[in-house]
């Protein structure tokens, strides 16, 4: 017979299991912070033109370094098409599963215990980041930042596409003129 009470976790001590999803300290630095009428998990991101072109026509996420904001305005601070992805309840906690923290005073201490990382070819094909960006910008989360998702190019990007459920373009920004210095 089993056992009724085998799933109750009166005391909440099931997080501290080894095999635990990490979670963040404060709801506000989740990294979703917006669900779907169907409970899919929302996240933004902004790309070049010919990417999401690709995506439209393979319905993947194809780039090399793919960053995912819970922020539709965080993500339109970046030049090209900003997307609207639903992605399957769950897909966070696959992230969190392999997740590293960016080793930077900001992130740390919202994800307390998780490891840290530093530099893109220690992790982007195993692993994801999750990384505080977007505190120089007063508009987005009162200056305080959002908590992106960095998936590389590896174990996340794959999580990312099989999880997929929609997209949608959401805005364009044309890029912005390079300065150029004048020669004298």
């Amino acid at each position: 017979m089993d056992n009724p009470l085998s799933s109750i976790d009166p005391f909440g001590l099931m997080d501290e299991c080894s095999d635990a999803i990490p979670r963040a300290k404060s709801k506000e630095f989740d990294p979703v912070q917006e669900r779907d009428a169907d409970g899919n998990e929302i996240y933004y991101r902004t790309m070049q033109r010919k990417h999401f072109d690709r995506m439209e026509a393979e319905g993947v996420i194809a780039t090399g370094e793919t960053g995912l904001s819970p922020s539709a305005l965080y993500a339109q601070t970046y030049d090209g098409v900003t997307v609207r992805i639903a992605v399957k309840p769950g897909t966070a906690a696959k992230f969190q599963k392999i997740a590293h923290v960016a080793d930077d005073k900001v992130t740390y201490p919202h994800w307390p215990g998780v490891p840290t990382v530093r530099g893109i070819y220690k992790w982007n094909l195993r692993k994801t980041v999750l990384k505080l960006e977007g505190a120089e910008y007063p508009h987005i989360n009162d200056g305080k930042g959002v908590m992106n998702t960095l998936v590389g190019k590896g174990a996340g990007l794959k999580i990312l596409n099989e999880n997929i459920v929609s997209y949608t373009e959401v805005s364009y920004q044309p890029p912005r003129p390079k300065n150029k210095k004048k020669r004298r």
